[in-house]
């Protein structure tokens, strides 16, 4: 394992803040956050990644999972600890949303080749979008992957304490 469930769990935290700042932080300071879309994003689903990984090994230390698939990571390992089915559905719309607005690929795309991509790809996720289609996604990740890491927190607190 290159990591602990600890490290993957400190790595997801920071590459959440990296992307909110990416995105939000810099227009904040009067930067146009549509031009930082990709690269957010790209951070956002690492940071799922991270999330995933985090708890999966520390369920289950020795388990062989494929890289990149968040579709795989956010699986029940992750979920089960939910025991509030009304949370429980909120965070399974969320990492729906999150697995399937990422790709590992997305580390390789610029902006508008990224539009494209959901366009053609993902038209489910932006179809009544009638802007820049990476800032909806990235926008909305974000907003996703936060409701994620406000359960994933507690969860990993709870757990560290009890």
């Amino acid at each position: 394992m290159i990591t602990s469930p600890e490290g993957y769990y400190l790595a997801a935290v920071q590459r959440f803040k990296e992307a909110t700042f990416l995105y939000r932080g810099l227009a904040e300071k009067g930067f146009r956050a549509e031009g930082y879309a990709a690269g957010a994003i790209y951070l956002a689903g690492l940071a799922a990644e991270c999330l995933y990984r985090a708890f999966i090994f520390r369920a289950e230390p020795k388990a062989d999972i494929k890289p990149h698939d968040l579709r795989i990571l956010a699986d029940d390992r992750f979920m089960k600890e939910i025991a509030n089915r009304p949370v429980y559905d909120k965070i399974s719309r969320a990492n729906k949303f999150i697995y399937e607005a990422w790709a590992n690929e997305h580390r390789y795309r610029d902006n508008d080749s990224l539009c494209r991509y959901y366009k053609k790809h993902r038209r489910s996720l932006c179809a009544a979008v009638k802007g820049d289609v990476a800032k909806y996604i990235c926008g909305r990740m974000l907003t996703e992957l936060e409701t994620v890491f406000k359960v994933a927190r507690e969860k990993w607190q709870r757990r560290r304490v009890g």
